[in-house]
């Protein structure tokens, strides 16, 4: 899933090589390479690219700091027998002497965080991913080097990460089959989205023409070995489980963000409880059964092409009211493809279920659909590491605001 939008700002990447730190002469000092005017959203690839050497590994969580323009803080690992940084007027910096850098003391304190971390000389912080501990990259290319052989696949280059955050990994390995070079991709989910694996297994012995081409999962680890898309590169999202009236009651009590609302926002959340659970109850009565809901597609999570059409990323998948997906499709297709999206969703289900207005769903979906989200991040937001919270910071809070509206824009109903 690409991250909510943020004010531009600057992304400095420390890149590290045995005790040095890769840097280049700056008018005041030691500076780090740097991106201007990002959106605090730098890729993966990007951020690679920025050290200028192609088999980095990401370190630690990006550190987001204060101040303007925003700053974020990537940290790198360089192996030691790799290629020179392709970057010009590279020097190098000893880790000792991170005070020397041109840069607030708050990035020489970041980058001293994440090594010590890394080095595992203090406690792993809650809720960090496996895949940033030293042993983690040897231990998922063993597991992919034992499975290529019987895929009559043959590895031709590093692994190559394509997306590392809080969430998910997923890197790139390069291979040779029978057919000529190609890559498999290995995505590894976090503990909140464990489930993946099994569920996309599941999915591909009942509708294998939909969804990605699996060649091999760990459960236990929450790795899936699958070929590539024609089109794309594995890009993850993650996002939503159900949303039940229950669990919004819950975060509308006790929610991570409720401090963003003012006085009167934390009022109006309550007073809306009972509206909330009416607008459910409507949707139900119109009898769309639960079923299959992929819990978040949106139009970077499926592929076109002309073998047909795969769905991937199904972290969120539950039983839940499919409408919903329908609802999250058509928003992001843009209104003036809105109702064509919903007009094709309701005729597929009419087929299969005539006696069930699936239009009226649709269109009494939009409360729920909101309440389905902001559950499932205020989900996400709890089981994220700290340091990882600011990816996910204000969405919580932007939909408590949007369900206010729309309850104040129905009259406030009790």
């Amino acid at each position: 899933m690409s991250g909510p939008g943020a004010a531009a700002g600057v992304d400095l990447v420390a890149a590290v090589r045995g005790g040095r730190l890769l840097v280049s002469d700056g008018a005041s000092g030691p500076v780090l390479p740097r991106v201007e005017d990002s959106d605090g959203w730098l890729e993966t690839p990007k951020v690679v690219a920025t050290a200028g050497v192609a088999s980095a590994t990401v370190l630690a969580p990006a550190t987001r700091l204060g101040g303007e323009p925003t700053t974020t803080v990537h940290l790198l690992g360089l192996p030691l027998a790799g290629p020179d940084p392709s970057i010009a007027d590279a020097s190098w910096l000893d880790v000792d002497d991170l005070d020397r850098l041109a840069h607030p003391p708050a990035v020489a304190a970041a980058i001293r965080t994440g090594l010590v971390e890394y080095a595992r000389d203090v406690p792993w912080p809650p809720g960090r991913p496996a895949w940033y501990r030293p042993s983690w990259p040897a231990e998922l290319d063993g597991w992919v080097d034992e499975q290529l052989p019987r895929l009559g696949l043959t590895r031709t280059g590093g692994t190559v990460a394509v997306k590392v955050w809080s969430l998910s990994a997923v890197v790139r390995i390069p291979v040779v089959s029978g057919t000529g070079a190609t890559s498999v991709y290995v995505k590894a989910t976090c503990e909140h989205f464990r489930a993946e694996p099994a569920v996309t297994r599941l999915l591909a012995s009942l509708a294998p023409e939909v969804v990605p081409d699996v060649l091999a999962i760990d459960e236990t680890r929450g790795w899936i070995l699958m070929r590539p898309f024609t089109d794309g590169d594995g890009d993850d999202a993650e996002r939503p489980e159900t949303a039940p009236v229950a669990a919004f009651e819950q975060l509308v009590s006790g929610g991570l963000e409720l401090a963003l609302l003012n006085h009167v926002e934390r009022q109006q959340a309550v007073a809306l409880l009972p509206w909330v659970a009416r607008e459910h109850a409507a949707l139900a009565a119109v009898g769309v059964p639960d079923s299959l809901a992929h819990g978040d597609l949106h139009l970077a999570n499926y592929v076109a092409d002309s073998a047909g059409v795969r769905i991937f990323d199904w972290s969120d998948a539950a039983l839940a009211c499919p409408v919903l997906d329908a609802l999250m499709l058509a928003h992001g297709g843009g209104l003036e493809h809105e109702q064509a999206t919903f007009d094709a969703y309701a005729e597929v289900w009419a087929e299969h279920l005539p006696e069930v207005d699936v239009a009226a769903a649709l269109r009494l979906a939009a409360v729920p659909h909101l309440v389905y989200l902001a559950v499932s991040f205020e989900g996400i937001y709890r089981d994220q590491e700290q340091q990882s919270r600011w990816e996910m910071a204000g969405i919580c809070a932007r939909l408590l605001r949007r369900l206010i509206l729309r309850w104040t824009e129905a009259g406030s109903p009790s």
